[in-house]
């Protein structure tokens, strides 16, 4: 429903079998919905482009494309570090010429300088993306790239209340249906 509908899910419909409308609550949750993404893979520069040392790049292939503004969570075993990280999207102009190019979605310095703890994750807030995947630039310098873990994306939670019928099916639909059967 996040990613086939409206982000205030308000085009939302709750429908009984029947083809009655019903009613229902709809609450934004203060805790997110989090998705465990895999490990980033590596990849060449997306825009065809030689390799340039000191930059390391990563794809991270989202769920579903059409997510809403989320949170994107980065993880490394690194301990002593200061690389500078970009998230991004490969798209193609809106008026259609110019071909794909690449757009910056969020920005972060990622600084780590205590050799004895674990290193913080890093959080990046994107924009409704389009997309099915980010991709991750890393400025690394001249230090090796920065070993990455799993990542996970943060989404808006929400909860409907509603009273269900005794008996038949119930379907929550966007653009996408979900079924509720008692």
């Amino acid at each position: 429903a996040l990613a086939h509908g409206r982000a205030d899910l308000a085009d939302g419909r709750l429908l009984h079998d029947s083809g009655r409308q019903v009613p229902f609550l709809m609450e934004r949750l203060d805790e997110p919905l989090a998705m465990d993404l895999p490990v980033p893979d590596p990849m060449a520069p997306p825009d065809g482009s030689a390799p340039v040392a000191g930059r390391s790049w990563y794809r991270i292939p989202l769920p579903l494309p059409g997510l809403p503004a989320s949170r994107l969570v980065l993880r490394t075993s690194g301990r002593v570090f200061e690389r500078h990280v970009t998230a991004a999207a490969f798209r193609t102009a809106p008026d259609g010429r110019g071909g794909p190019r690449t757009v910056v979605l969020a920005q972060a310095a990622w600084v780590h300088a205590d050799p004895a703890r674990e290193a913080p994750e890093l959080t990046l807030s994107l924009p409704p993306l389009p997309e099915a995947e980010v991709l991750l630039s890393i400025a690394e310098g001249d230090n090796a790239p920065l070993p990455l873990g799993p990542a996970e994306i943060l989404l808006p939670a929400h909860r409907l209340r509603f009273f269900p019928p005794a008996q038949g099916t119930v379907t929550f639909s966007t653009n996408g249906n979900f079924t509720y059967a008692p």
